[in-house]
């Protein structure tokens, strides 16, 4: 009984923590659209906002999901860690922990050649980052 109420709050201080890692981003998803688009809204017949907009929205979105992506990562570093620490010599804690690592430095090299392969794209294509 006691160790359900410990994982449920435990889920909890979990799910709390993300959503307060996350507000920063909400708070700045106007800058995931490009400033001509906010200039001229969505009205019909804008020319300022096409294709070109789009594409760059997408990579906003591509990279913001990166950093998010980083900052679970982060979390997974110290979890894995802690069951490492916290092993008190079980070879299965220590073989979890050891997973849990290496399965995030694993995403982690997934991560960052998604981020190349999204800059390499970006310059192949010629969009200029833009600067806020």
């Amino acid at each position: 009984m006691f160790r359900k109420v410990l994982k449920q709050k435990s889920a909890l201080a979990l799910l709390v923590s993300t959503a307060m890692a996350l507000l920063p981003s909400v708070a700045r998803a106007i800058e995931l659209i490009p400033e001509p688009c906010r200039r001229a809204g969505f009205a019909a017949g804008t020319e300022e906002c096409g294709l070109p907009q789009l594409l760059q929205v997408l990579i906003n979105v591509g990279f913001l999901l990166m950093g998010v992506a980083g900052s679970i990562a982060l979390a997974l570093f110290v979890y894995g860690g802690f069951v490492w620490l916290t092993s008190g010599g079980s070879s299965e804690r220590i073989s979890k922990g050891k997973t849990i690592i290496v399965q995030t430095v694993i995403a982690l090299v997934i991560i960052f050649g998604a981020a190349t392969g999204i800059r390499f794209l970006q310059g192949a294509l010629g969009f200029q980052e833009e600067k806020s």
